[in-house]
């Protein structure tokens, strides 16, 4: 019969890497038993554990076995911890949608920035790129940059 294992998020560690890939490696703890669950660095359940606090109560469901033989699970995260709402920023929607305009045409000059310079680059040769190939790079750019210095 499976049953849940109620467990409590002990520990999420750095990453490492694998035989095959990357991952991070996740503790649950129930009583004296321990649960370890390894996530690829961008899996959407790991950046919801992140956002829990250690000590959250979670349930593991027996999810069948691995290649070894060693016992799989699947998180449950409850909806109440999946989805926590978003703190009041004390702006009126008249102010926040200003603020959304104002973000949209920052943002959507970089992009054309992007889009520019990778233009020059790839055309730097003397050989016609097709528009597609630039705007996947700007894309690419844009994405790398935002991530760098917007967070």
């Amino acid at each position: 019969m499976n049953q849940l294992i109620q467990v409590s998020l002990e520990y999420i560690g750095n990453e490492k890497v694998g035989q095959y890939d990357p991952y991070i490696p996740v503790l649950f703890k129930s009583g004296e038993d321990k649960y370890w669950k390894n996530y690829a660095p961008n899996h959407n359940e790991l950046a919801v554990l992140r956002k829990l606090p250690k000590g959250t109560t979670l349930q593991l469901a027996p999810a069948g076995t691995t290649q070894s033989g060693k016992p799989k699970y699947t998180v449950i995260i409850p909806e109440s911890e999946a989805e926590s709402p978003k703190p009041p920023t004390g702006k009126t929607p008249e102010e926040t949608k200003r603020a959304m305009v104002t973000a949209i045409d920052e943002l959507t000059g970089v992009w054309a920035h992007c889009y520019q310079k990778a233009g020059e680059k790839l055309n730097e040769e003397g050989e016609s790129v097709p528009p597609e190939a630039i705007r996947c790079c700007a894309s690419s750019t844009f994405i790398q940059v935002t991530q760098r210095f917007l967070e």
